[in-house]
């Protein structure tokens, strides 16, 4: 395969957000849609505890399905993540068998996440797999050359590697959330004690098991 859509999650969609669908979802299945791609991920694990057998990336599949019943030959799930970086490694897994050495990766995320989403999805679809310094070099190339409005949509790229970011929602202190989390996970796959930690403590924070 050439060209892999992965989607993040960002909670079960139960139908009553409908932020979460407008400003998000429904951009990204129209990319989906009109896009050339021959596989889609849709990353998300069990996370709300109203739906505990109801994983995010199910939640948005069957929404997905409900508007283009014809895709289902082209969308796998990936419901084990609690994290960012968790999203980006087991979709790794999932379609290492489909990945040659022309594959396209194009990452649906937050906007304010973005910045994190492209670094970590470095780590996992770069290669050679690149080091941290490598890393920090691409990303501070991009930041010396590009601005970014999160306020609308980011596009982040780097050789067969594009991260496209739509605005999930303005208000200040769940972005301000995000950007503390970002800088935290953005340290998961070089000290996995830190993801394992976060993993507790978002747990405890959403009700969960």
């Amino acid at each position: 395969m050439n060209n892999i859509a992965i989607i993040l999650g960002y909670g079960v969609y139960d139908g009553s957000n409908i932020e979460y669908y407008d400003r998000y979802l429904a951009p990204v299945f129209n990319d989906i849609y009109n896009g050339k791609f021959d596989l889609v991920v849709i990353c998300g694990g069990c996370t709300n505890k109203k739906y505990p057998k109801l994983s995010e990336s199910k939640s948005i599949y069957n929404l997905y399905l409900s508007k283009y019943p014809n895709r289902k030959d082209k969308v796998v799930l990936e419901e084990k993540s609690y994290t960012t970086s968790d999203n980006l490694k087991f979709a790794r897994k999932i379609i290492t068998k489909h990945i040659n050495k022309n594959t396209e990766f194009t990452v649906f995320c937050d906007s304010w996440r973005s910045p994190k989403v492209f670094y970590m999805s470095l780590s996992q679809f770069i290669k050679p797999k690149s080091s941290v310094s490598l890393r920090l070099d691409i990303s501070n190339n991009i930041y010396m050359s590009k601005s970014f409005d999160f306020y609308n949509i980011t596009n982040i790229e780097y050789k067969n590697l594009k991260v496209i970011g739509y605005p999930l929602s303005n208000d200040n202190t769940q972005i301000s959330q995000q950007i503390m989390a970002s800088m935290i996970q953005m340290n998961s796959y070089d000290y996995p004690n830190v993801n394992r930690d976060f993993i507790k403590k978002r747990k405890k924070i959403w009700g969960i098991k």
